[in-house]
């Protein structure tokens, strides 16, 4: 979606310039390129599409370079499951943020002192030895010694006169101080995020389902741009972030036709309006007539076990600044979620084995690599217990567990050219996996015959230094 003419016409539009000669041009792309610092923005305007087929362990690496994604303060929503099970939703809102720092992190906890501490028998302004303190609060000799290594408990150090004297004296006043002092600890979180029932839209009838999150990577700092609907949502995305709206599935650029000059957004104020939450949609429609009738506001009256979703038109578009960002990626059969409102898409969308059959195809390396058939023999086994499992009654996301990383998978990637070169560039050295780099010279080649000034003056002034 757009070459070279695309980047031509962003970067006259911010000098208000009109068109040149051909030589021109391209002297203008080249002198893009080579600019310290680049402007890259102008190289946004062109965005690729690839369909890509390769081995797991080459599509993990892959994804570690994105560009679709979401402001961090964005909110997603899940249903709590206790009212899911009595046939009602009850919403849970989260920022993207906060979600990531979980699924890396994990949480935080206090941890609670379990025995009395005995505060009113130890003077703070006494020193004691470890076996006095011992005894006044009831532990261990070895686990007050403990606290002293971890730092827990502050000591004082002293010289010895004879063997039997004490070495360690704690003030009164560090037993105080440890008392007052509380604990963390960290619980991962990872695989209790991947079970929660994150908000998505079922494409075929328009219902307000539920997926789970696969993953949630941070995309680091990149210009977003704050959409206002008219139904007041806002959300603040990457310009080719996907967006459903009434027209199918389009970026924020091609849906709108969003241009930015120095912080000074236009855009079509006849957009195609933009796919949202959802509205309330009772099977019963009597019962809710007659809840009405007794004077009931709709947020009054139970909640609904249906949402279906609804569109709201842009009422403005705003350049947000350069902010960190995030994307989300999410199972299918259809990848996408609800954030601030919004149906987005996750910018990575890979074939699922969760719920599609694995092909008996994998990688094989390259080379005179010993026991090559034994890796051939072992791959094979793999299947074949995977079709058994699969045959015996396992569910396909429950019997993929045993195949490796080289098994092949597919997944669509849509990135702009100025991320595109960013992934060229790190995939394209001498240290990166030969592998991989099979896949970025393939892509070089396609980036040339799409972009040919672009692609040379990358070659020129990026990769060549």
């Amino acid at each position: 979606m757009g070459g070279d003419a695309a980047v031509i016409r962003g970067a006259r539009i911010c000098y208000q310039s009109e068109a040149r000669t051909p030589q021109a041009d391209e002297r203008l792309i080249r002198r893009l390129m080579a600019s310290e610092p680049k402007h890259n923005t102008v190289f946004e305007h062109a965005v690729f599409r690839f369909g890509i087929k390769c081995p797991l362990f080459v599509a993990r690496q892959w994804m570690r370079h994105r560009i679709a994604c979401v402001a961090g303060d964005t909110l997603v929503y899940f249903d709590l499951p206790g009212a899911i099970n009595q046939g009602k939703r009850r919403r849970y809102a989260v920022t993207v943020a906060d979600l990531y720092r979980r699924w890396q992190e994990g949480t935080e906890h206090a941890i609670g002192k379990k025995k009395p501490l005995f505060l009113d028998r130890v003077n703070p302004n006494q020193t004691y030895s470890i076996p006095e303190l011992a005894k006044l609060v009831e532990r261990r000799e070895e686990t007050l010694r403990e606290y002293v290594r971890e730092g827990r408990l502050q000591a004082i150090r002293i010289a010895q006169k004879t063997p039997t004297d004490c070495a360690i004296l704690v003030p009164g006043q560090a037993w105080h101080d440890y008392a007052s002092k509380s604990h963390t600890t960290r619980v991962p979180m990872r695989e209790r995020i991947m079970q929660m029932q994150l908000r998505m839209c079922n494409e075929s009838t328009g219902e307000i389902e539920h997926t789970q999150i696969a993953d949630i990577r941070a995309t680091g700092l990149k210009p977003v741009f704050r959409v206002t609907l008219e139904n007041g949502y806002q959300l603040k995305m990457t310009q080719d972030h996907l967006c459903l709206t009434e027209r199918g599935w389009l970026t924020l650029e091609q849906a709108t036709e969003l241009k930015c000059n120095d912080g000074v957004v236009s855009w079509r104020k006849d957009s195609p309006a933009f796919a949202v939450n959802g509205q309330p949609a009772y099977t019963d429609q009597d019962w809710l007539a007659q809840r009405r009738a007794e004077g009931l506001g709709v947020q009054e009256i139970a909640a609904p076990v249906r949402l279906l979703r609804a569109f709201s038109r842009v009422r403005r578009i705003e350049f947000a600044g350069i902010e960190p960002t995030y994307d989300i990626q999410v199972t299918g059969p259809y990848h996408n979620y609800i954030a601030n409102g919004f149906i987005v898409h996750n910018s990575y969308n890979e074939r699922s084995l969760r719920y599609c059959l694995a092909d008996r195809e994998y990688y094989i390396p390259q080379g005179d690599l010993p026991q090559r058939e034994a890796y051939i023999a072992h791959m094979e086994a793999s299947f074949d217990l995977y079709e058994q499992l699969v045959a015996a009654g396992w569910k396909r996301e429950q019997a993929r567990a045993i195949l490796g990383t080289a098994v092949y998978t597919e997944f669509v990637w849509t990135v702009n050219a100025w991320s595109l070169m960013n992934w060229l560039q790190k995939r394209m050295v001498k240290g990166a996996q030969w592998e991989h780099r099979q896949y970025a010279e393939t892509i070089l080649r396609m980036f040339h015959e799409v972009m040919p000034i672009t692609a040379s003056a990358f070659e020129e002034s990026v990769l060549k230094q």
